[in-house]
């Protein structure tokens, strides 16, 4: 997906939707400036949505640039697999009726901006009742965390956000901390 820096949204938008065949998919997400149209390493605005109502999901972001933000939904009936990319910042949730919900640790990340900043994440679980309705959600980001955008300037959204609902399944989000060493924190 190809996103201009300065078109920032709606950007590019990618809906896939299949009744009985399983979505199987890798995202590269790529900047261009808008002047040149040349690649360049940071920005971009893209949205990501799946639906699949009897087979399973699995979608893999496999390279985004820096300070991009995606917007992602998958729905299903057989767990949804989502493996982010490194430079993803943001929001994630992932709702579960008759599975868990659960958060996957894949290998750890350097800072991809080249800054040596530390990835932060924080998420919490909660089960209503306990055992059929299955809720995980959270954020990562990097270094600091991205405010809110400023109220009187152009709407420039920094901050991505990833959802996956599945009936029967394990929606399950992929993620690498910054630091082996460093134990996720339970947001309460």
């Amino acid at each position: 997906m190809i996103s201009s820096i300065t078109n920032v949204h709606p950007g590019p938008i990618v809906d896939i939707t299949t009744t009985t065949g399983p979505i199987n998919v890798d995202f590269t997400l790529v900047a261009v400036g808008a002047e040149t149209e040349e690649e360049v390493p940071s920005g971009g605005f893209y949205q990501i949505s799946t639906r699949s109502r009897h087979a399973p999901v699995r979608l893999e972001v496999v390279d985004a640039p820096v300070d991009s933000t995606l917007m992602l939904s998958s729905k299903n009936t057989r767990g949804p697999l989502e493996y982010l990319h490194p430079t993803y910042q943001g929001r994630f949730s992932s709702e579960a009726f008759i599975g868990g919900t659960p958060l996957g640790i894949r290998g750890y990340a350097t800072d991809p901006s080249g800054n040596g900043k530390k990835r932060d994440l924080v998420w919490d679980t909660q089960s209503i009742p306990p055992g059929i309705h299955n809720v995980m959600s959270g954020e990562v980001w990097w270094g600091d965390r991205p405010g809110p955008p400023d109220p009187d300037g152009p709407y420039i959204p920094t901050f991505g956000s990833v959802h996956t609902k599945s009936v029967i399944g394990n929606p399950l989000a992929f993620l690498r901390p910054s630091n082996p060493d460093t134990i996720p924190v339970f947001a309460k």
